[in-house]
């Protein structure tokens, strides 16, 4: 019993990291990739980014009441992974999301985030709000926001101030392509409405909704026919009102004991090792270590990160420099401003984590 269990949990760990993988539209319904370059790390080593907020929200990009001291609350970014949501269409908006979306406060909804670890896995914001002060005005998020192998996927959140219960973000967002981390990325965002609050223009004192409904995306179609917010000038539809921009920074080379390696291939399913185990022993170091992607069959079925590529301390694999990043092609709309691919810098010093 328990060792069907195991492997049951152990498929759907590979199928997890398998899906996760696999690329996506450079467009989709709710967020929109400017620009993205490849990087030379394999999606299954830790790294970090570094990101900002750009407000495009703007009276000549979206000339319909636009408000006067308009602001965005501070931004918040997330990695996580899929078993984790902040927000999406499909489901009513927590109290966290509520609270961000009508007011701009965060701490609902990082104590939601604190409650939702380990699925979550690192939480960054910027200090303050602030005011668009042009068309690419923008503020940093504080600190570096790290993923791993387990969460590769970055949620964001930040409030348009003055508004019933309007926000912006970014909803499950995976910078990654080909089994690979992305070097930088840049990604347009639309408004959205929490479903908790009634409202049509850039007020900020309404109704509750009761009940409340599922969030929803603000297009030509669901906003007010009357105050027609977010429209831009010809009325046909609703442009971005900010962009996210990441870039893969200098990371210390470390691991997670608990992170797993392929290790061999089996009969129905591929068999997984943990760095901590790797590491007991020098034997296992010298046999799994120098085993790469051009050694032949013994390759693993899913897209499972190799020793090397996972254990780089007991490894000592970390990279020193990364290849020049290759430019992968999106989708850029007229309105978006050139974006230059940036180089993933040298990795720093080696460190070690065995949680």
């Amino acid at each position: 019993m328990k060792y069907s269990l195991g492997i049951n949990i152990l498929l759907a760990q590979c199928w997890s990291v398998y899906a996760l993988d696999q690329n996506i539209p450079a467009s989709d319904e709710n967020q929109r990739r400017v620009q993205e370059t490849l990087s030379d790390f394999p999606a299954g080593v830790p790294v970090s980014y570094q990101c900002e907020f750009v407000n495009r929200w703007t009276r000549e990009r979206h000339p319909n009441e636009y408000p006067t001291g308009a602001h965005w609350s501070p931004p918040l970014m997330a990695s996580h992974s899929k078993r984790y949501t902040m927000w999406s269409g499909d489901q009513v908006s927590s109290a966290g999301v509520e609270r961000v979306a009508e007011t701009g406060q965060l701490s609902v909804l990082q104590t939601e985030l604190d409650a939702a670890k380990p699925v979550v896995n690192d939480v960054g914001s910027s200090d303050g709000a602030f005011f668009p002060g042009g068309d690419l005005f923008s503020t940093s998020i504080r600190g570096t926001l790290d993923m791993d192998n387990s969460h590769r996927l970055i949620s964001a959140i930040t409030m348009v101030a003055p508004s019933p219960d309007w926000f912006t973000g970014l909803n499950s967002f995976r910078p990654t392509s080909g089994g690979k981390w992305l070097s930088s990325f840049t990604v347009d965002s639309f408004p959205w409405d929490a479903g908790s609050e009634n409202g049509n223009d850039y007020s900020g004192s309404n109704t509750a909704t009761n009940p409340k409904v599922n969030s929803f995306r603000l297009t030509v179609d669901t906003v007010s026919n009357v105050t027609k917010v977010f429209l831009n000038p010809a009325g046909d539809g609703v442009s971005p009102v900010a962009q996210w921009k990441c870039t893969l920074i200098p990371v210390s080379c470390r691991q997670s004991g608990g992170a797993r390696f392929f290790r061999g291939r089996g009969e129905k399913r591929d068999r997984t090792q943990r760095c901590k185990w790797l590491r007991r022993k020098p034997e296992r170091i010298d046999r799994f270590c120098p085993r790469t992607r051009s050694d032949g069959e013994d390759q693993p079925s899913f897209n499972l990160p190799l020793a090397s590529e996972v254990c780089r301390v007991t490894c000592e694999s970390c990279p020193t420099a990364p290849t020049a990043p290759t430019a992968l092609p999106v989708v850029s709309p007229t309105n978006a401003p050139v974006v230059s691919p940036t180089v993933a810098p040298v990795a720093a010093p080696v460190s070690q984590d065995d949680d």
